[in-house]
């Protein structure tokens, strides 16, 4: 179990299934949709986290879910469905790095968009 963790999601099943397994429990803070840096800081996001929070975060683990049909992505799954498409967690660290461009690569852009 990961202390300091936060699942998002919306599905009932996927958050049975996390406790069944052991990644969460009772307390762990569920939220539906992620909003801002300050609610990933330092935490451990279980579930879709964008990269711009993702970098914020401690870790983010990913449960993926074998899904039978495109139409079928996103649905409600029961929790025997989770249970036989969930594959093993991955858990992944997000770093960034600004790039910073010369002033010969920005006048090559510029002028590329044809603005130079």
């Amino acid at each position: 179990m990961y202390s300091n963790a936060i699942v998002i999601t919306r599905h009932a099943a996927l958050i049975q299934y996390l406790r069944e397994i052991g990644l969460i429990d009772d307390d762990t803070p569920v939220l539906p949709h992620l909003h801002s840096a300050e609610e990933v800081k330092g935490k451990t996001v279980i579930g879709p986290c964008p990269l711009h929070l993702a970098v914020h975060a401690r870790s983010v683990v990913h449960i993926p879910i074998r899904w039978e049909s495109r139409d079928e992505r996103g649905s409600e799954l029961t929790i025997e469905q989770v249970r036989e498409r969930a594959d093993e967690p991955l858990e992944f660290r997000v770093s960034a790095e600004r790039i910073y461009l010369d002033e010969r690569a920005e006048l090559v852009a510029m002028t590329r968009a044809g603005h130079a």
